[in-house]
């Protein structure tokens, strides 16, 4: 796949400006600048993750696949789904709620 690397690149590129126009959008939905949060993410460090999960029986549990909970470090994340789904949140109360796409 000798193509790969280019076109991961040029698809974070774009990720990276639909990043920067959400930004706008949230500052002008809080009333505030456009143009508010751009000092805050003056040397943006995006990262892409390619996470592919193979077919399951909907029987199976789905504990041997998956990734391990974790916390998004960044301001934003940006996440391309199916129909399937399967993203999970932690509530503060401890109960974990999966998120329809």
């Amino acid at each position: 796949m000798p193509d790969l690397k280019p076109r991961m690149l040029a698809y974070q590129g774009k990720l990276a400006q639909l990043g920067q126009g959400l930004l706008r959008l949230m500052a002008i939905g809080l009333g505030l600048p456009e143009t508010h949060f751009e000092s805050y993410f003056r040397k943006p460090m995006p990262m892409l993750r390619l996470l592919h999960y193979p077919p399951q029986k909907p029987d199976e549990s789905g504990d041997h696949i998956g990734t391990r909970a974790h916390t998004d470090t960044g301001a934003l994340t940006i996440l391309a789904q199916d129909d399937t789904g399967r993203l999970e949140i932690l509530l503060n109360s401890g109960e974990w709620v999966t998120l329809r796409p």
